[in-house]
């Protein structure tokens, strides 16, 4: 009988450990949110930050990788928080911001008067419906 309790207590921790080393793996999710100590992944093309929206948790500090993916310069700009990282076509670069408990703009200083901007939001809480948490991109045409 002890065997088959021990047999029940070590399955069950098995199951456990499977299930948190799944949850590990899945890093980031589609949207911009990532779980502490991760990176979200932030791409500039169309003249739109895609995803427009990144989420996490009150205080949590994220790296931003951005990829500028538009055959221009722009920038990754969190006034707020003095962040201001700019991006040369078809290139790279990384920023770390912290999620506040108020929804924090960015911008590319570049093109923010025709639309390409974003906002940093606290997961779960309701986004500012400005443009700048459109998820669909800002419809700016560069050339026309």
């Amino acid at each position: 009988m002890k065997q088959s309790r021990l047999s029940v207590a070590v399955l069950s921790l098995a199951l456990v450990g499977a299930a948190c080393a799944q949850e590990d793996d899945a890093g980031g999710e589609p949207g911009g949110q990532a779980p502490a100590g991760e990176t979200i992944t932030l791409d500039m093309k169309d003249f739109a930050f895609q995803p427009a929206v990144l989420e996490g948790e009150e205080g949590q500090t994220v790296t931003v990788a951005i990829h500028n993916e538009d055959d221009v310069a722009h920038t990754f700009t969190v006034e707020s928080q003095g962040v201001d990282v700019e991006v040369e076509p078809g290139g790279s670069a990384e920023a770390e911001v912290t999620f506040g408990a108020q929804a924090a703009p960015f911008v590319c200083r570049f093109h923010q008067a025709g639309g390409m901007t974003g906002q940093l939001t606290v997961a779960g809480g309701a986004a500012d419906p400005s443009p700048a948490a459109d998820d669909t991109g800002s419809g700016f045409d560069p050339y026309g």
